[in-house]
């Protein structure tokens, strides 16, 4: 299938994030802090690139973005987890494959959300020519979020 040899090889597995879904979540977030980032694809002023290892930074007192590389999700959702409901983190917001069957989604994700994005059609990421090869989804994590929520935003690039 076109378009997936880049986002399927070992190249990179660093996506950068459509400029108008972060900007959508930002007004919503207030991001402060990408800890998973390259200098070329942050979206926050403060971000830590893989030299910097995000997954051994506080992410305390920030509102987090994330994108992680797909190939290293389970530890990104573990660690999002554990900075909102064990640190003084009060959010995270990930950009993630909706792969459902999934462990770190069925025993992570979905035990612990406050709010799902089911994004509609599938996203042509920063740089590349074609649309992912797979569905992607927002996943929310809110400290003290009691009621979660479940939405659908339609992407203005559907395939």
């Amino acid at each position: 299938m076109k378009g997936q040899d880049t986002l399927f090889s070992h190249k990179s597995d660093e996506h950068g994030t459509p400029q108008w879904l972060y900007n959508k979540l930002h007004t919503e977030y207030r991001f402060t802090l990408d800890p998973c980032a390259t200098d070329q694809n942050a979206k926050c002023a403060l971000y830590y690139t893989k030299d910097q290892n995000g997954l051994a930074q506080s992410w305390a007192h920030h509102n987090i973005y994330i994108n992680p590389p797909y190939s290293e999700t389970k530890l990104w959702v573990e660690k999002a987890i554990y900075e909102v409901e064990n640190n003084d983190c009060p959010l995270v917001v990930m950009l993630l494959p909706s792969r459902t069957g999934m462990k770190w989604y069925t025993r992570g994700i979905m035990q612990h959300y406050s709010k799902l994005i089911f994004i509609e059609g599938r996203l042509k990421f920063e740089g590349q020519e074609n649309s992912a090869p797979f569905d992607s989804i927002i996943v929310v994590f809110k400290k003290g979020t009691r009621f979660p929520e479940i939405e659908v935003w339609s992407n203005k690039n559907v395939d």
